[in-house]
C-alpha cells in the first residue's frame, strides 16, 4: 500500500512527500510530490535518490505487497 512506502519514507528515511491520487493523475496511477527548495545541499539530493532506490528494491521485493506495479515506471 502506498501508505506504508510513504511511512517509510517519512519514518525512516525522514523524507516527507505527499501522494498525488485520482483525480489528478490515471486511477491507476500515484504520484510523489517532493517540494526541492534553496536550503536543500547537493548531499540532500544525492541522500533522496539513495532513499527512492532502496524504496525501488523494496517495491521490486514485494516488501509493499499492494503498490501498485505502475508505481515503478
Amino acid at each position: 500500500m502506498v501508505t506504508q512506502l510513504v511511512y517509510d519514507l517519512r519514518e525512516n528515511y525522514n523524507i516527507f512527500c505527499s501522494v498525488v491520487i485520482y483525480p489528478v493523475v490515471p486511477r491507476d496511477v500515484v504520484m510523489l510530490r517532493l517540494i526541492p527548495t534553496a536550503t536543500h545541499t547537493l548531499e540532500d539530493v544525492s541522500y533522496t535518490v539513495k532513499a527512492f532506490r532502496d524504496i525501488k528494491r523494496k517495491i521490486d521485493n514485494d516488501e509493499y505487497p499492494h503498490v501498485m506495479a505502475d508505481f515503478t515506471k
